[in-house]
């Protein structure tokens, strides 16, 4: 590029990226939770360069972090950061044309909000019509890079780059059909169907509802009564038989154990008023019992076929839990520095439910830092 070609392009670039800040956001945790900071940080190198040679040095280190980060944080079939690149590569036009198609791509995958991905496209449409004369100047000034290369080496240059090589992999795919689109990825569902699937407002009919109660099969009480009340600090609220039946159901939660009724009839009443407790079922077979059973077990929906994932359970410190738990020997499918998700756990029960260990705080601030959060809020008609 020539020293005008760099100032232009900086001065644009600076300016989209103040209007337009929170576009490009990856699947991933880096560029989701700091790309405010990011682009306050290009935009502020951008703006307080002085010489085309400092220009081209620090255009290749921000390109760099850029695209390190975006694959890092992106899924293989998209580049939600990549224009910031294409366009140095193949020039701003066809970099806002390969952004459409990109557009299009995710628009039907469902990766996005509609209204987040035709921002996104607007701004690919106006920075490649903004550039157009730049790039255009580019291509016919003949000016030399920095190590002397002509116009048509840098076509070819942009021709063989992996970055070249992957867009026009993409172009040339075309959209997917909605076979290849439900055959090689999961789609969600955008807020506005959310919204249009869900209940504006409950039935009247159903204010008094509450949530009560999950209930899990056990195997062997002498080991999850200890677990639930001692280790994760519950109260058992009431335990019902049913001879006839052949099982028993002990109904845990988080209460005063000093509110707990005295007469049995009250308490059941009680109990099955608790909002989110845990209904523990213990089956009997012919002989009455199953923890005697050796092969006898559940499947607790984390191996194939997967179901039902978890219960959790949300604590003032995770660490100083863990700590507590470690020391009791509770098995552990993740501890709290395991792993990107920092902060959060996965405990096992005896018979080996998952129990995730979480802080309101953490857990909000993890989603939102490595995976893709969609913070927007929900409109509502």
């Amino acid at each position: 590029m020539s020293t005008r070609c760099d100032e232009e392009f900086h001065e644009v670039l600076s300016r989209r990226l103040r209007e337009y800040p929170n576009l490009w956001r990856p699947r991933g945790g880096l560029i989701v939770g700091q790309y405010q900071e990011l682009t306050d940080k290009v935009s502020e190198e951008l703006q307080r360069q002085v010489s085309a040679e400092k220009v081209k040095d620090t255009l290749r280190k921000i390109r760099y972090r850029l695209q390190r980060l975006d694959r890092q944080g992106s899924s293989n079939h998209t580049k939600s950061c990549a224009y910031l690149w294409y366009a140095q590569e193949l020039g701003y036009v066809q970099a806002a044309e390969v952004m459409s198609t990109l557009i299009e791509k995710q628009k039907f995958l469902g990766l996005e909000r509609e209204d987040t991905l035709m921002a996104r496209k607007d701004f690919a449409e106006k920075m490649g019509k903004e550039m157009k004369a730049v790039r255009i100047q580019e291509d016919n000034d003949g000016a030399s890079t920095s190590a002397g290369a002509a116009p048509a080496q840098i076509k070819r240059r942009r021709e063989a780059s992996p970055e070249a090589v992957y867009i026009k992999q993409e172009a040339d795919a075309g959209p997917l059909t909605t076979a290849e689109g439900m055959n090689a990825y999961t789609t969600g569902l955008t807020n506005s169907e959310v919204m249009e699937l869900c209940e504006k407002s409950p039935d009247s009919s159903t204010k008094d509802f509450i949530f009560q109660q999950t209930m899990y099969r056990i195997k062997d009480p002498r080991k999850s009564l200890p677990f639930y009340t001692g280790v994760l600090g519950m109260t058992l609220l009431q335990k019902l038989d049913f001879p006839e039946a052949k099982f028993t159901l002990y109904f845990m939660g988080y209460e005063n154990p000093s509110d707990v009724p005295n007469d049995y009839n009250e308490r059941t009443k009680w109990a099955m008023s608790r909002k989110a407790t845990i209904e523990l079922r213990q089956l009997f077979s012919s002989n009455w019992g199953t923890e005697s059973d050796p092969d006898q077990k559940y499947h607790t929906g984390n191996a194939d076929p997967r179901g039902f994932g978890h219960i959790g359970i949300m604590v003032p410190d995770v660490y100083a839990a863990c700590k507590r738990f470690k020391n009791l020997g509770v098995d552990f499918v993740k501890k709290p520095d395991d792993g990107s998700m920092k902060g959060l756990a996965f405990i096992k029960d005896p018979d080996g439910y998952w129990i995730e260990i979480f802080n309101a705080n953490t857990e909000y601030f993890q989603m939102k830092t490595n995976i893709h959060f969609n913070t927007f809020p929900f409109r509502k008609s």
